[in-house]
């Protein structure tokens, strides 16, 4: 990648000290030499090692794409840093044959040229070093935007995923009710049709939005929707129980964290018993923390088993990883006849637009919500 515009200037501006340690190199060790001779020859000496810098650069480039082998590439990185020496060297030889002054290249010859050389390669290694670094910084930058970005794609294509798990036979039984509800409780089956249009809104909205995180009293708006639909082929088996901090309303978590969960523990935990079970949905704010608790006193089952096998569980831990590192976690517990425990922890942030809270505000609200 050539260096353009400013960066090119940049790079040149970087080679004035040079210029000016090698002006007053001059000034000290030839007393002689006019101060306008020393500051050309300092100038000049600068652009050519610019110059030869550039070729460097080039090399090593050249180099970090071709992936050379360790010794190749220590090999001509040595013989680049020699030819750099020698360069600047063979330019003070020519510098000194044009001034025509035969004692000051006596001199040159038999005291300072192999110095000379040493010191110029030293330059010439260290313009190797600081490209080689440069390049490797920027290719990790590159590995480390080109991970993002798999990440990135890899959550949408989970999230995609995750959406499915609203399947059609799920759609198809709601729908199925709606109709039968339609012809025996007009009240209900305008309820329940709202219902589902929240769900839908929720995850078109959810393929639209240009941000993964919603505020927790949005997700619950979406997660009460659907348990409401499970109602209608559930009924009174299907008892729900919230403890939701105030505070913890307005914190963000990605899209479509808590249905999953809620499914789970309604598919694996509740429908499977005649007499049905209590899900309890709790949410808090503890410190820089958010907790959230989805719990049922259900039948319970293996977790490990169903943690492995649920495309639910992975899709929400993974996308919680991708979101907040080892700041968040997720944390299953099951045992039968004890029921389903989802115990998750995640940063508590707060969107820009959410409503001002008084402080210390935070009343913590239990709801029972039984069969309409």
């Amino acid at each position: 990648m050539p260096l353009r515009g400013r960066t090119l200037a940049l790079y040149f501006a970087a080679w004035a000290p040079y210029a000016v340690v090698t002006t007053l190199a001059l000034l000290v060790q030839r007393p002689d030499i006019p101060q306008a001779a020393a500051v050309w020859a300092g100038v000049f000496a600068a652009t050519v090692a610019s110059v030869m810098g550039l070729v460097l650069r080039a090399m090593v480039q050249r180099a970090f794409a071709k992936e050379w082998a360790l010794p190749l590439r220590a090999s001509a990185f040595t013989l680049g840093a020699l030819v750099f020496g020698a360069g600047l060297m063979l330019t003070n030889l020519a510098g000194m044959q044009s001034e025509r002054a035969a004692h000051a290249l006596q001199a040159y010859l038999a005291n300072a040229i192999v110095w000379d050389f040493l010191s110029n390669s030293t330059v010439g290694a260290l313009v190797i070093t600081f490209f080689a670094y440069a390049e490797t910084m920027r290719r990790l930058r590159e590995q480390r935007v080109l991970a993002e970005r798999a990440e990135a794609l890899r959550v949408r294509a989970e999230l995609e995923a995750l959406r499915a798990q609203l399947d059609p036979h799920f759609l198809f039984n709601t729908l199925h009710t709606i109709t039968s509800l339609v012809r025996s409780d007009a009240a209900g089956a305008q309820d329940a049709l709202e219902r589902f249009a929240v769900l839908m809104r929720y995850v078109l909205d959810a393929e639209r939005a240009r941000g993964d995180e919603v505020p927790l009293e949005e997700e619950l708006r979406f997660v009460r929707s659907y348990i409401g639909l499970e109602k209608l082929r559930l009924g009174t088996r299907l008892v729900v129980t919230e403890e939701i901090d105030d505070e913890a309303l307005e914190c963000l978590l990605p899209r479509l964290t808590l249905q999953p969960l809620v499914e789970n523990a309604i598919r694996h935990g509740i429908a499977p018993r005649e007499q049905g079970a209590t899900l309890r949905i709790a949410a808090r704010v503890e410190g820089t923390q958010l907790l959230l608790e989805i719990a049922d006193d259900g039948q319970g089952g293996d977790a490990e088993a169903v943690e492995r096998g649920g495309v639910g569980f992975t899709v929400v831990r993974q996308r919680l990883a991708a979101r907040h590192g080892t700041a968040a976690s997720m944390r299953v517990t099951a045992a039968a006849g004890e029921g389903w425990r989802v115990f998750v922890r995640l940063p508590a942030v707060v969107g820009a637009a959410a409503r001002p809270r008084a402080p210390g505000a935070s009343i913590s609200t239990a709801r029972g919500t039984g069969p309409r």
